[in-house]
C-alpha cells in the first residue's frame, strides 16, 4: 500500500522543526490492515477491520467503516450475505443476523477497502467439529457454613474423545455455577444451582504437562492434542471467592451464600490459525518492555491484511459436586 505523498511531506517538515523528534514506527507496520474475526456456531457473525496509522511517534489502530463486505459459505442463504458496519459494536455484522455458522463448514469473508489501490481483503476458515469429553471429580473440600471461607480445591480428570481431525487445539475454561445455600428455621440446608458463573483457576496440571500451555491474556489452559500422552488430563482447580454467611452458621436466612455445587467446564476446539494468533499475542505481551523483536506472523488464510480469522466450536460439561 502506498503512503500518501502529503503525509510524507508532513513528516519531513515536522522532523526538521524538532531535532528531538523520533519517528520509530516500523515501516512495515504503517498503514497495515488488521482483520479480527472468530466464528462460533453460537455467536452472531461479526468481524472487525482496523488500520494501523502512525500518529506522532505511536502506531494506533483506527476502525475502517467504509469497506464493502460480504460473507460466503455453502450453507449461507443464496451463497452470500452482505455485511454492514455496526456503530455500537464497531464491527461488521451480517445484515441477516439470524444466520449462524455450523461445525465442519467453510466460510469466506471479503472486504473491498476504498483506498488508493481499492484493496480487497479475503480471509477463509473452517469451523472445527467439537470434541466430546467427560469429567470425573476426584475430590473437593466441603464448603463450611461459617465465616472462615478460604481457598477451595477441586481435583478433576477430563477424558477427551478422539478428535475428529488433527491438528486439534483445545481451550479449556473451568467455571463453577454460583449456587445458593438456604438455611431453614429448622436448621436444614438446601443448595440450589444458580444461573451465574464464576471462573475457577487452573491451580496445577497433574499430568500431561507437556501438552498444556497458559496464555496470560486468556482464562483457563490451552491443550495441544498431538502432545497428549493419554486421553486423560488431571487438574487441580481453585476458587477463593466464596462469600461467608453474614449472621453466622446458625442464622435463619431467606438469602443464602455462594457455594461450590456444580462445575461448568467449557472445551473450545480451535482452528490452527486461532491457536497461532493467541500464541503470538501471548509472546508480544510477555516481551513488553524488552528490546526483543516480535517475530513476524505467517498468515496463510488472510490476504492483504494481518490479524486472525479463525473458527471455534464448544462442548460443555456440568458435573455435580457430591458431598
Amino acid at each position: 500500500m502506498r503512503i500518501p505523498l502529503l503525509f510524507i511531506v508532513f513528516l519531513i517538515a515536522l522532523s526538521s522543526c524538532r531535532d528531538d523528534f523520533e519517528f520509530n514506527i516500523p515501516p512495515e507496520r504503517a498503514y497495515e490492515y488488521n482483520l479480527l474475526g472468530e466464528l462460533k456456531p453460537q455467536d452472531v457473525v461479526s468481524i472487525q477491520l482496523l488500520e494501523s496509522v502512525p500518529i506522532g511517534a505511536e502506531l494506533r489502530n483506527i476502525d475502517r467503516r467504509d469497506a464493502q463486505a460480504f460473507f460466503r459459505g455453502d450453507d449461507v442463504p443464496n451463497g452470500e450475505i452482505e455485511m454492514a458496519f455496526n456503530n455500537t459494536s464497531e464491527k461488521y455484522h451480517l445484515i441477516n443476523e439470524d444466520f449462524r455458522v455450523s461445525e465442519g463448514m467453510s466460510y469466506e469473508v471479503s472486504l473491498v477497502v476504498p483506498d488508493e489501490n481499492m484493496d480487497t481483503i479475503v480471509a477463509n476458515t473452517r469451523i472445527p467439529k467439537s470434541v466430546g469429553f467427560s469429567t470425573q471429580i476426584l475430590g473437593t473440600e466441603k464448603v463450611p457454613l461459617d465465616n472462615t471461607f478460604s481457598e477451595h480445591f477441586i481435583d478433576v480428570v477430563l477424558t477427551l474423545d478422539d478428535p475428529i481431525e488433527l491438528p486439534a487445539y483445545y481451550h479449556l475454561v473451568p467455571n463453577r455455577l454460583i449456587s445458593n445455600i438456604v438455611i431453614s428455621p429448622s436448621g436444614s440446608v438446601d443448595v440450589s444451582d444458580g444461573p451465574d458463573l464464576s471462573l475457577l483457576e487452573v491451580y496445577e496440571v497433574l499430568n500431561n504437562q507437556n501438552a498444556v500451555e497458559k496464555f496470560g491474556h486468556l482464562p483457563g489452559i490451552i491443550i495441544e492434542e498431538a502432545r497428549l500422552s493419554s486421553s486423560q488430563i488431571r487438574l487441580r482447580l481453585k476458587t477463593n471467592d466464596l462469600e461467608p454467611l453474614k449472621d453466622g452458621p446458625n442464622a435463619s436466612a431467606t438469602e443464602g451464600v455462594d457455594a461450590l455445587n456444580r462445575l461448568n467446564l467449557e472445551l473450545h476446539t480451535w482452528t490452527p490459525e486461532l491457536y497461532e494468533y493467541h500464541e503470538w499475542v501471548d509472546g508480544r505481551l510477555s516481551n513488553q518492555g524488552s528490546n526483543l523483536p516480535t517475530a513476524a506472523r505467517d498468515i496463510s488464510n488472510i490476504s492483504k491484511a494481518s490479524g486472525v480469522f479463525g473458527g471455534a466450536s464448544r462442548r460443555i460439561d456440568t458435573p455435580r459436586i457430591e458431598r
